[in-house]
């Protein structure tokens, strides 16, 4: 993944329907699995060679095995987390996304966040991974 496929998906993020993307979208089921910790829904949609880069850092592994091996060992959020698609768009074999994440932290409330990211599909399967929330606009 590149900054340039990253660029010209904000832009097509930027013109796509303002609506709620399909089910089918693959891109929205990589974000929904991911948020509701579904590590089985989301091994069947990741490429066995899956990478994922976070921006932000964090941890990452090579492989989907490794990778769902590494978030199967996290404990579970305390938090839920529900996810707003506001558009998607898709270039060839990258499925753009932009939502918008609520992160229903109990008593203290709820925080919101934007939520991008960029997904590469090969063979019908997620092959790598790119984005997350972006923290520093927080509500």
């Amino acid at each position: 993944m590149n900054r340039r496929n990253a660029l010209v998906g904000a832009a097509l993020l930027a013109v796509a329907p303002k609506v709620a993307a399909a089910q089918d979208d693959i891109a929205v089921r990589f974000l929904e699995a991911q948020i509701s910790q579904d590590w089985d829904a989301l091994e069947s949609i990741l490429h066995p060679a899956f990478t994922i880069e976070f921006p932000q850092g964090g941890p990452a592994a090579s492989g989907r095995d490794a990778w769902i091996a590494q978030q199967r060992e996290q404990p579970p959020s305390e938090f839920e987390f529900r996810a707003n698609v506001v558009s998607s768009a898709e270039q060839g074999d990258y499925h753009h996304v932009y939502a918008i994440i609520d992160i229903d932290m109990g008593a203290s409330g709820v925080l919101r966040a934007p939520y991008i990211a960029v997904s590469r599909v090969q063979d019908g399967l997620i092959i790598n991974g790119a984005g997350g929330m972006l923290t520093k606009h927080l509500e």
